[in-house]
């Protein structure tokens, strides 16, 4: 491998040179990347139900757009996000009323009542920036062939989706930022600045273009390129608006493109939940003067892992639930449990949130069944299903349902 390929400086006009680097220990991350082609192998060969599958992936891609744009500045709690990226498409399309201007500009009080309670169904400048984002992920287009090429006009154009939606303009101006900036990520930054013109964003983002289609930095797999892209449009902050988000969402679009499912949109959430961190390893690595990546990486790295055991252990207790509803049946069939007891551990299947004898006549998902049955029978049906290894006791007098009662825990 040609060692060159570490580290490319580009020269710039009037900001200096920029280092692009992929040095990073490799032998110190190899264990985190055996986890990953380990976990992904197990992940890909796990059965699961088409419908869980499309399910998933809905849940997963609401959970990334909002994730990213949180990490921007968006103040949309994760409930109101998740419900408005969890609408209807046409119903959400109508609102936008297909109007140009929809950038994440300032707040306007126009269409609120005085408690800020939206009062004509128009969407918030802080929804419209969610739903652009959302537009922008779901047009993600996908390389085809072994050879994944990033190129100036991609990168420019996600911005352009993801600021304007689907009334994104045709990209005819200068889409490079015109006045210095300093980004979130790099404010603390002792040796580094962004570019300060247009002119030297352009140098950098030409140079980093190349750099990233070389075969050495391809060689270096689908998880580490996408990282080193997504590090290094964090470094140029080459937009006005959403950069970071633009950072995000081409790592998203290499590791789809390299056939990975699942953490290109849980990748996102990681960094959403640790965003401290996060933003602590880029700044990091901005006052390396080695301009060495390991410890970028090795978050990134450790975000795959987090992302394909949570994917594993949805499937399996997705499998597992499968399963407990045929072990009830046939429990039942045996005469082992009363049509009540049968009736509990089918709803436990469907609520596996602790209970205690007192949710059995008050919680709604339960009095409908015990609402008329004395406390003795609560108490009877909650100790068989125990000694069967159905419930199990988590202190306090609460139980939860045992997913695990037939192995493989």
């Amino acid at each position: 491998m040609n060692k060159n390929f570490l580290m490319k400086e580009v020269p710039t006009f009037r900001s200096g040179t920029y280092t692009l680097s992929a040095r990073h220990d490799s032998l110190g991350l190899k264990s985190l990347m055996n986890q990953v082609e380990t976990l992904a192998g197990i992940v890909s060969e796990t059965p699961s139900f088409p419908e869980d599958r499309k399910r998933l992936l809905t849940r997963l891609r609401c959970e990334s757009v909002f994730a990213s744009a949180a990490i921007e500045g968006n103040p949309t709690s994760e409930d109101d996000a998740m419900r408005l990226l969890e609408a209807d498409h046409s119903e959400l399309s109508s609102a936008l009323g297909f109007s140009s201007g929809l950038s994440s500009g300032g707040f306007s009080s126009a269409g609120f009542s005085s408690e800020g309670e939206n009062t004509t169904g128009a969407l918030h400048p802080s929804e419209k920036e969610l739903i652009n984002l959302a537009y922008g992920f779901d047009k993600l287009p996908l390389a085809e062939g072994s050879r994944i090429e990033i190129s100036e006009a991609l990168i420019v154009e996600l911005n352009n989706m993801i600021v304007s939606g689907k009334e994104a303009p045709p990209i005819s101006k200068e889409p490079y930022r015109a006045d210095a900036i300093i980004s979130p990520a790099a404010e603390q930054a002792t040796y580094y600045t962004p570019p300060k013109i247009v002119s030297d964003i352009r140098v950098l983002i030409k140079g980093l273009v190349n750099w990233i289609n070389t075969d050495d930095v391809i060689a270096l797999g689908p998880e580490v390129r996408a990282a080193l892209l997504h590090y290094h449009i964090l470094l140029a902050v080459p937009f006005d608006k959403m950069s970071g988000a633009t950072a995000r969402l081409l790592e998203t679009f290499i590791l789809r493109s390299s056939g990975r499912a699942y953490t290109p949109e849980m990748l996102v959430v990681h960094y959403y939940r640790h965003k401290e961190r996060y933003l602590s390893k880029v700044r990091a690595v901005m006052n390396r003067t080695d301009h060495d990546l390991t410890e970028f990486l090795r978050f990134v790295l450790e975000g795959h892992v987090e992302a394909l055991k949570g994917v594993r252990e949805r499937f399996a207790a997705r499998v597992k639930c499968v399963m407990l509803v045929s072990y009830l049946d046939h429990l039942r069939e045996l005469k082992k449990l009363t049509k009540r007891q049968h009736q509990l551990g089918a709803i436990l299947l469907g609520n596996t949130a602790p209970f205690s004898l007192s949710d059995l006549y008050k919680a709604p998902h339960l009095r409908l069944l015990y609402g008329t049955a004395c406390e003795r029978t609560g108490r009877r049906d909650i100790k068989r299903l125990s000694e069967l290894g159905l419930l199990i006791s988590v202190g306090e007098g609460r139980y939860v349902l045992n997913l695990d009662v037939l192995g493989g825990g």
